[in-house]
């Protein structure tokens, strides 16, 4: 091999070098800005979960939990009470009516704690969580201006149905907001 093949070769290997140094490198970018990508996503579900659906989640697990209770006892109040007449009856019964509005207290509460949860972190929500979310705060604020009020009962059950009376406790809130967290945490957590 004469000299000229020899620069021939050491040109060609050069520039092969290049481009497969070039490459790498270009490997390597492509991958840091994933690596980022998925960090900065991380990161804000992370901030979602620790300011938003996590606090309101836990707001609305008390209203659950108060509205089982209160369901229960209402069946039992139910079975126990109904057709029972008495001055013991009466007071028993009156116990648990009471113990039942103390948990609708609880519910209500707990609403009003996740309305000023989500009043707080309204930035942090998804939105498509938004029109949900505009209901259920709709809900907890006629509650608060309609409560007390001796408003006419016929006023929410006419026959049109063109007014509701504002819900006390939505499990189709609650299940959407569980399931959002729950989605959030699946996909913070990785694949597994």
């Amino acid at each position: 091999m004469n000299w000229e093949d020899w620069i021939k070769l050491a040109i060609g290997n050069g520039v092969a070098v290049a481009i497969a140094g070039w490459l790498v490198q270009r490997s390597l970018e492509k991958l840091r800005h994933e690596l980022a990508t998925k960090t900065r996503r991380a990161d804000y579900l992370r901030d979602q979960i620790k300011n938003a659906y996590g606090p309101l989640m836990y707001a609305l697990e008390v209203a659950t939990r108060s509205n089982t209770l209160m369901a229960k006892y209402g069946k039992e109040y139910e079975r126990v009470f109904i057709g029972k007449r008495g001055g013991d009856a009466r007071g028993e019964a009156s116990s648990v009516i009471n113990l039942m509005n103390d948990y609708g207290a609880e519910i209500v509460k707990a609403n009003t704690d996740a309305a000023n949860i989500l009043k707080a972190s309204w930035g942090w929500l998804d939105a498509e969580d938004m029109s949900l979310v505009g209901d259920f705060l709709g809900h907890v604020e006629r509650r608060q201006l309609e409560h007390g009020r001796d408003l006419p009962f016929e006023l929410f059950h006419d026959k049109d149905g063109k007014l509701d009376a504002p819900t006390v406790y939505d499990s189709r809130f609650v299940d959407k907001v569980r399931d959002k967290l729950r989605a959030k945490q699946v996909e913070l957590s990785g694949p597994t």
